[in-house]
């Protein structure tokens, strides 16, 4: 028996379901569960049907609105713009997800996979909605550990959340203050220019007043928490803002420099109990490829796990590092990448130079 609690003027429905799929009259009842608990959440059938179907899978829910609110149409000039936007904008999660930028130019192995595994699902109306749905592969009961970082795919919808908080806030701001460096510390919430071009594609053309309503549907599945959301609405003027701020976060990316060495100090260590991969903060001088005087600087880094205990023990001692790699400017932080080599200097004992 199912009992389908509610704040309406009832306190609760029930509805008998057959305990197995292949019981002749399952459809029939079951059909009759959707119905009721429709009708209690005020929503359609399909839309309840859905829920259970989506249960494995994050959703992301693109509402284009137009002047005409309640219109469930859009121009036939406006909808590949649409739908292209919805497609770069998820992409760009799944790059920042993969590694920070503040633009990309290529994909890495796992966002290609990840685009495979996205699906586009049919629109809803409601004003006009494109859906993107990532599904998330639960893990088996044995491996099911909280502290274990999430999946990619969840990791994807986590990204482009906070990315898409942090470009409406900072395009608000920009609006206020008129400087478009109040993007400069969005990046690594993971806003890039392609994630600002992608949702700026709406503005453009003579489509009216085109905003944008993105919300979150979370997979809930054992193991995995479920973030806290709300709804990210870009009105004409903040989307406007995000064609500039594209242009603007596109030049941030210049400057990088490979087969970097630094030396210094371990400052900071983060990273969960059974985490593969740690965040490291190293203040020291780098000495740059091209052959540069050598200079302070404060660098972050993510590691692997047995890189990651090297650092962590010379964290512990005090001691310094030396870390050769590829060290990029992102936004108002340098960040370290393509670790080619990390590792401790050992200093000689005072008995090994009396000898």
């Amino acid at each position: 028996m199912w009992a389908i609690a509610c704040d309406g003027e009832r306190d609760e429905a029930e509805v008998l379901v057959p305990m197995s799929h292949d019981s002749p009259d399952f459809d029939r009842v079951f059909a009759r569960l959707l119905k009721t608990v429709a009708q209690l959440e005020q929503r359609s059938s399909h839309q309840v049907a859905s829920d259970i179907r989506e249960t494995s899978v994050d959703a992301i829910s693109y509402r284009v609105v137009l002047r005409e609110e309640h219109s469930t149409s859009i121009p036939l000039s406006l909808s590949p713009l649409v739908f292209r936007s919805a497609y770069e904008a998820t992409i760009a999660a799944a790059n920042a997800a993969s590694r920070v930028r503040s633009s990309y130019g290529t994909w890495t192995a796992e966002v290609r996979e990840f685009a495979q595994r996205a699906r586009v699902a049919q629109t809803e109306p409601g004003s006009y909605v494109v859906r993107i749905l990532c599904p998330v592969t639960p893990l088996p009961g044995s491996q099911i550990r909280t502290d274990e970082e999430p999946p990619f795919d969840r990791r994807v919808t986590q990204t482009l959340h906070s990315a898409l908080t942090a470009a409406c806030d900072a395009a608000k701001r920009t609006i206020t203050t008129t400087k478009i460096s109040e993007f400069d510390s969005t990046i690594e919430s993971g806003v890039s220019s392609n994630l600002c071009a992608a949702l700026g594609l709406l503005s453009k053309g003579d489509h009216g007043s085109v905003s944008l309503d993105v919300g979150m549907k979370w997979a809930d599945l054992p193991g995995l928490t479920i973030p806290s959301s709300g709804r990210i609405f870009f009105g004409p003027d903040t989307l406007e803002v995000l064609q500039t701020a594209a242009s603007h976060l596109r030049t941030l990316e210049d400057e990088h420099y490979e087969n970097t060495t630094v030396i210094g100090n371990i400052t900071e260590c983060q990273k969960e109990p059974k985490a593969s991969v740690g965040s490291v903060t190293l203040r020291g001088v780098d000495f740059l490829s091209h052959g540069d005087e050598p200079r302070k600087i404060k660098v972050k880094m993510d590691l692997a796990r047995d890189d990651y205990n090297v650092a962590a023990h010379a964290h512990s001692e005090s001691g310094l590092v030396t870390v050769v790699g590829t060290v990029r400017h992102v936004g108002q932080r340098w960040w370290m990448e393509n670790i080619t080599s990390i590792r401790r200097i050992e200093f000689p004992s005072q008995d090994d130079s009396a000898r």
